[in-house]
């Protein structure tokens, strides 16, 4: 069995209480993923369970033979991080969203040149609760459906581990955009997952600004 080894970008609160726990402990995930870096440019920023880590990713691949990168960080640093991982021949992991734009999906996939794996963190596809209402809907356990409704009700942004007046969700230069970019993200392949690709769309968007934030 094939073992792939990867480095980690970025060691906040996603990366520490999801992600290494899960490569860590993850059932069965172990024998086939292993993260052997991890890099972080903070200064404040320290290690995770005994890997080695870097505060330059360049170091971190001239020092260790990579398979795959996992991107932890911020949303404005994503389609770079992930580009610079396609360049090298490594597979990407990235947390979403992975682009923003046609464009830049069009720049991910001639990168990978169809031999490398560009996967966008869509975690909320494997809850068990929702695998179960997948398959409930797909049986028709409650007839036909022609309404669904997601609602996210939050009065500030996710502080993350830096517990700082200002999350980097409430940065224009480091989130590009709010909770709709953010959170949003898993609605949208959620609502694809039961009801498959539109015939057409519609919207209204309003903008709802924090004080504190950009």
């Amino acid at each position: 069995m094939t073992v792939y080894h990867g480095m980690l970008l970025g060691l906040g609160g996603i990366a520490r209480q999801g992600h290494l726990p899960g490569f860590l402990q993850g059932e069965g995930v172990a024998k086939r993923l292993r993260v052997v870096a991890t890099v972080d440019q903070a200064d404040a920023a320290t290690g995770f369970a005994g890997i080695p880590h870097f505060a330059d990713r360049q170091a971190a691949a001239r020092s260790r033979a990579i398979d795959f990168v996992d991107v932890c960080t911020p949303t404005a640093s994503h389609l770079e991080l992930t580009l610079w991982a396609l360049e090298r021949g490594y597979h990407a992991l990235c947390e979403k969203p992975v682009a923003l734009s046609y464009s830049e999906v069009a720049q991910l996939r001639a990168a990978a040149r169809d031999r490398l794996v560009v996967m966008g963190c869509h975690q909320y596809r494997y809850n068990p609760a929702w695998q179960q209402l997948r398959a409930w809907l797909d049986a028709g356990a409650i007839g036909e459906w022609h309404l669904a409704e997601f609602q996210v009700y939050r009065t500030a942004a996710d502080a993350g581990i830096a517990r700082s007046s200002e999350p980097w969700r409430g940065r224009q230069s480091d989130a590009s955009g709010g909770v709709l970019l953010d959170h949003g993200t898993h609605f949208v392949y959620q609502l694809l997952d039961v009801a498959g690709m539109p015939a057409s769309v519609q919207c209204w968007t309003g903008t709802l600004r924090h004080q504190r934030y950009d």
